[in-house]
């Protein structure tokens, strides 16, 4: 088994290690700030049945632990030097072991200084272990740290190659994900961390990431992304907006075409934009079809309702299901009512120009009430009489 050095130059204030509570660290580029990290490192390595110890302006510190009765039940104290300094190596019990390594080398990047297995006398701070877990992640830690150069940048976010298990903040995991990303991803924006460095709100990361991807014009990390598999880039949510890049939509419009698809946000994103523009793309009706249409709306008209107010549009990708839209004074109608036949077709006609001619929308009190007045009063006019 190697040891591991965590090396920096600078003081180490023993008293630090001995109180909660204390940081000292000013840069906001620091990884760290609850300056309780050192403790739960050195907890968990002797956890572990490791060993830990501090060299510092000419003197060392070793940690060790030794068992106490509290009120019946043992604890092993952790101890400096011998004397006990008032937490037990149950501190950080929840914790991964590869954490305690991502507290001891965040606080010697913090400082500007190294990681290895290669002692250098010639720090002023060395913090020295012992133990296979520790050495374990000291040769894993290009998953806990990113130290590669990004194949794209935004304000927010790097994008880094490799699949990766983690969310990365300052280069530093900060959060388990439930499905590997494609790429990996370090946050720049501001991400809030629990006391363990974890992050608090899976939306500060997930939010800049959809954002970028949006905005991206890199089709072929696009076409990867937005590909359904199951991957945490699935579980992202995209909105409409102003910013969304012409190669995202061309990726998505291709993708639809293919046997996979795309994913469902990125699916609905485009219907929303669909909507927006009205871009929905038309298609010829057949012979029947026109006989349908003409036989729906002369039967509506001796109702008193003439749809040839509005323009009438036959359009495909209105949405799974949806049989028709209303939006600036046009009827939409999908290929869905001329399969269920003239009724349908008639209906859909009638819905459609009550929402362009109320400006009421689908599932209103408003609209509810219009239309069982309209009902009425068609009702009437059959009957030749008042209610």
């Amino acid at each position: 088994m190697k040891t591991v050095y965590f090396m920096n130059n600078g003081a180490l204030n023993i008293r630090g290690i001995k109180t909660f509570g204390v940081s000292v660290k000013s840069d906001e580029s620091a990884i760290g700030f609850f300056g309780t990290g050192l403790k739960y490192a050195i907890a968990i390595i002797l956890r572990l049945g490791g060993t830990i110890q501090i060299e510092t302006q000419g003197e060392k510190y070793n940690f060790t632990s030794k068992t106490v009765d509290v009120d019946g039940k043992e604890f092993n104290f952790v101890c400096l030097n011998g004397e006990e300094i008032g937490f037990t190596t149950h501190l950080g019990a929840k914790w991964k072991n590869w954490q305690a390594f991502r507290e001891l080398y965040s606080n010697a990047i913090d400082e500007k200084g190294i990681v290895s297995t290669d002692k250098d006398d010639s720090y002023d701070v060395i913090v020295s272990v012992d133990c296979k877990e520790i050495e374990e992640a000291y040769n894993d830690r290009s998953k806990y740290f990113l130290s590669s150069t990004p194949i794209y940048s935004s304000d927010t976010v790097d994008i880094h190659h490799g699949r990766s298990g983690f969310i990365y903040y300052k280069g530093v995991a900060v959060d388990n994900l439930h499905f590997p990303s494609k790429y990996s991803y370090n946050i720049k924006s501001n991400v809030d961390l629990s006391e363990d460095r974890i992050a608090t709100s899976s939306w500060q990361y997930s939010r800049p990431i959809a954002e970028t991807l949006q905005k991206m014009t890199d089709k072929k990390i696009l076409k990867n992304v937005l590909t359904p598999d199951e991957c945490f880039e699935k579980t992202l949510s995209y909105y409409s907006c102003d910013n969304t890049s012409k190669e995202f939509l061309s990726v998505c419009n291709g993708l639809q075409k293919t046997v996979k698809g795309i994913t469902e946000s990125a699916r609905r994103l485009l219907v929303d934009i669909s909507e927006k523009d009205c871009s929905w793309k038309g298609f010829r009706t057949s012979d029947l079809q026109k006989a349908m249409l003409k036989k729906a709306s002369t039967f509506l008209k001796k109702a008193g309702v003439d749809v040839s107010e509005f323009k009438v549009k036959t359009v495909v990708g209105l949405g799974e299901g949806v049989m028709g839209r209303a939006q600036d004074e046009t009827i939409y109608l999908s290929e869905i009512p001329f399969q269920l036949g003239t009724k349908q077709v008639a209906s859909t006609l009638f819905e459609e120009w009550a929402h362009n001619k109320t400006g009421y929308g689908d599932c209103t009190r408003e609209f509810e009430s219009w239309l069982i007045d309209k009902l009425l009063s068609i009702t009437e006019e059959f009957n030749g009489e008042p209610l």
